[in-house]
């Protein structure tokens, strides 16, 4: 078990060394990456990394607070799902019941790697891969739906 600032320092040196392996990732495929997660242009969705000692999720996630919103927005992402799903390197899972640890209800699509533990250090190279190819392609994916969801959900 690891102490409070312990576990901080953890998740620091975790994101700090994404952040490194995301500027080699960029030379590889050639082109800057700008991570978009929740600069979507859409309220109530966004694309994010969640992380846990169980493995770890590259997310499209419809999170807005009214429930009508969220059903819509999902539901329109699953009109595009074959899109979405295009040379993704691993499944895309699609979820319409899921609570997020502070018990707020989200709707949502992920890829994951299962049974790779964060807390161990070794694992990171792994994790890192993993993160950086499925965000890569889903928010590529993504940004060529992208101005049909700024076209119908441009007010709010």
């Amino acid at each position: 078990m690891y102490s409070k600032d312990e576990a901080k320092q953890l998740m620091t040196d975790f994101w700090n060394g994404f952040s490194n392996y995301s500027r080699f990732f960029s030379v590889q495929i050639g082109e800057p990456v700008e991570w978009m997660l929740y600069k979507t242009g859409i309220k109530g969705l966004e694309l994010k990394f969640d992380l846990d000692c169980k493995g770890v999720r590259t997310v499209i996630e419809s999170n807005s607070r009214s429930e009508n919103r969220r059903l819509e927005i999902f539901i329109e992402l699953l009109k595009y799902k074959n899109i979405l799903e295009a040379n993704l390197p691993a499944k895309l899972c699609w979820t319409e019941n899921h609570k997020l640890d502070v018990g707020k209800p989200v709707m949502r699509a992920f890829c994951e790697l299962a049974d790779v533990n964060f807390h161990n250090r070794d694992n990171w190279p792994e994790l890192y891969k993993f993160m950086a190819e499925t965000m890569w392609a889903l928010q590529t994916n993504f940004c060529d739906i992208l101005p049909i969801f700024e076209e119908k959900f441009k007010y709010g």
